[in-house]
């Protein structure tokens, strides 16, 4: 049959190679699904698990705030890369039919799923980088209301109904407004109303603008392409406009997050520079010979700049001061090294103008000594150095102001000291047991207040994490082992557990249902009599005593042990009949229940 039809023998086999080389791309692209998705949720887990939350990073000083919002823009960047490469494939190929269309329109549905995951990022590193000034319920609005325009606009192109489309276009432009009307609310609020919508100068300003203006263009280009009202038909127009729109977007904001962390680092690195100088050094410890008024705190910067030849930075100084909300002489001199460093303002500075402020008061220089010592002790931290120069000035007759801050300082440290032994005392405390969410959220709290001598509790928790690990594995390997109806063995799994964590009430109650499996009624009294020490409403523990307790022939105290249970769950039908079993027996045995 073959030699006389030799044509139909090789088009069954070119059939035949065809749905093999079909069934083979299938499963390749099934796999290439696979593999990418797995390493999508794992970049999601390691973002979710190692990023400090927006509520931290809110409170956080201005550097923080700025290395958070380059991350989030790396993330954007990395995420829309992965999503415009996906777009070569044919995998996310949707077909959309439009009565008005010649042809058929194919849609890449990788682009809106890469908007959904990329965009509501910009909205929150704009309110992460406002800071504490912009409400903390902003993390949330901001983002969601992003999330909310892309989910309509792809609700919008699936609709075939042209009034349901245009229904649900028109909502999606309310909701931009919204969100734009927030942008420029946070304007203000970021700049303490300095600045609004239409004028100022700042870099968040600026972002603020970038956002709202190119993500302007979207909704009108959609209304032009085959997903909207399709005006415009030729694929390439459409593609590139789209890409025009999304690389104008994303490289803006991308671009000028990269600008503002380079130019503050930049200022900062300008600062510390000029005052490393030897010149400036020098000038700093002669600083206590000058000698004048108090004034306002632009004037003493400015004095104190200008004599260490640094006045052309004043701007600069003075921007970091008003960022991290010091607006006056008095709030300067309160300020110390941590609290400087915190909120990047160049303590040599600080503590310059502080100096200065103490030179100011005309003591003589015995005195001015004396207080700049005091001043120092105080920046510095030390509880036994601030009582040593506080002695010492007391004597001298220093400013009274200096003295209460020396005091105000030493009460501070005091409290400080007696929190961190308070903290020490309830972790050591908790390490006595082995309650592993209390001993992470002590340890947590612990290290936050700078306890010293936490290194053994670190060590207790990685023990006690593992214990917990390897008794969850034993549970459920007894389990297992339950299931199959070998009690016995179950029992030496639960046991091995139970050594491990003598309290575990599920290891005891599983070993307590075992012995009972087995007729190891004494051993199964006791397990459950010591699940009920530590949980004494539980019913499943109650019920395993009560029958073994009845099969040792302890009908009573079976029977107030069922009852027991029987008030903890009377809608428990278990405890019901158990309780009947109970009260048969008796009859049987001829127990009085009078005597119960």
């Amino acid at each position: 049959m073959a030699e006389m039809f030799p044509a139909a023998e090789t088009a069954a086999s070119h059939a035949r190679s065809l749905a093999t080389w079909e069934g083979t791309e299938s499963v390749k692209a099934g796999l290439q699904i696979f593999s990418g998705t797995a390493f999508a949720c794992l970049s999601f887990f390691v973002a979710i698990f190692n990023v400090e939350s927006a509520q931290t990073l809110r409170s956080s000083n201005y550097t923080r705030r700025l290395q958070a919002c380059v991350g989030l823009a790396l993330y954007v960047a990395q995420f829309s890369s992965f999503f415009n490469y996906f777009q070569l494939t044919e995998l996310d190929d949707m077909v959309l039919d439009r009565p008005a269309s010649e042809n058929s329109y194919s849609i890449d549905m990788s682009r809106p799923v890469e908007w959904i995951c990329t965009c509501p990022l910009l909205q929150l590193g704009l309110v992460v980088l406002g800071g504490e000034k912009i409400p903390y319920y902003r993390t949330f609005l901001m983002p969601g209301l992003a999330l909310g325009l892309l989910v309509l606009g792809v609700g919008a192109t699936l609709l075939e109904n042209v009034p349901a489309r245009i229904m649900v276009f028109v909502l999606a432009f309310f909701v931009f407004s919204a969100q734009a009307v927030f942008n420029r609310k946070q304007i203000i609020e970021a700049t303490d109303g300095q600045e609004g919508l239409l004028h100022g100068r700042s870099l968040y300003r600026i972002l603020s603008l970038e956002v709202i203006a190119t993500w302007i263009p979207f909704p009108f280009w959609y209304l032009l392409t085959p997903e909207g009202f399709n005006v415009i038909q030729d694929v390439v127009t459409i593609e590139v406009g789209w890409v025009i729109l999304n690389i104008t977007s994303k490289f803006s904001f991308i671009i000028l997050v990269h600008k503002m962390y380079r130019k503050y680092l930049a200022e900062q690195e300008e600062l510390r520079a000029a005052f490393d100088e030897d010149k400036h050094k020098k000038d700093f410890k002669s600083l206590s010979s000058s000698r004048q008024d108090d004034v306002s705190l632009k004037e003493l910067a400015r004095e104190t700049l200008r004599f260490l030849g640094l006045e052309h930075r004043l701007e600069l100084f003075l921007k970091r001061l008003t960022l991290a909300q010091v607006q006056t002489s008095t709030a300067l001199a309160e300020t110390d090294e941590m609290f400087c460093k915190e909120r990047s303002i160049p303590w040599e500075l600080a503590r310059a103008c502080q100096l200065r402020l103490v030179a100011a008061g005309k003591q003589d220089d015995k005195v001015n000594s004396t207080s700049r010592k005091l001043l120092e002790a105080v920046a510095g931290g030390k509880s036994q150095e601030i009582e040593a120069a506080k002695k010492e000035a007391e004597k001298l007759g220093v400013p009274k102001s200096l003295l209460a801050h020396a005091d105000a300082r030493l009460k501070e440290l005091t409290s400080n000291q007696m929190m961190r032994t308070y903290l020490k005392e309830h972790l050591d405390l908790l390490l006595k047991g082995e309650d592993v969410k209390a001993i992470e959220k002590a340890l947590e709290v612990a290290k936050a207040a700078s306890v010293e001598g936490i290194k053994d509790a670190e060590e207790r928790l990685k023990e006690l994490k593992k214990m917990a690990t390897d008794t969850a594995q034993l549970n459920k390997k007894g389990i297992g082992l339950v299931k199959n109806k070998d009690h016995a063995n179950a029992v030496q799994i639960f046991s091995q557990g139970i050594e491990l964590q003598p309290d575990n009430t599920k290891l005891l109650l599983n070993r307590a249902n075992s012995h009972k499996a087995l007729s190891n009624w004494e051993e199964a009294i006791s397990d459950a009599t010591k699940v009920l020490k530590v949980l004494p409403d539980n019913t499943e523990a109650m019920l395993v005593r009560a029958q073994a307790l009845k099969s040792v022939g302890e009908y009573k105290e079976a029977l107030r042990q069922c009852y027991t249970a029987l008030e903890r769950d009377p809608k428990n039908e278990r405890v019901g009949k158990v309780c009947e079993e109970i009260t048969r027996a008796m009859e049987e045995q001829g127990v009085e229940f009078s005597e119960i």
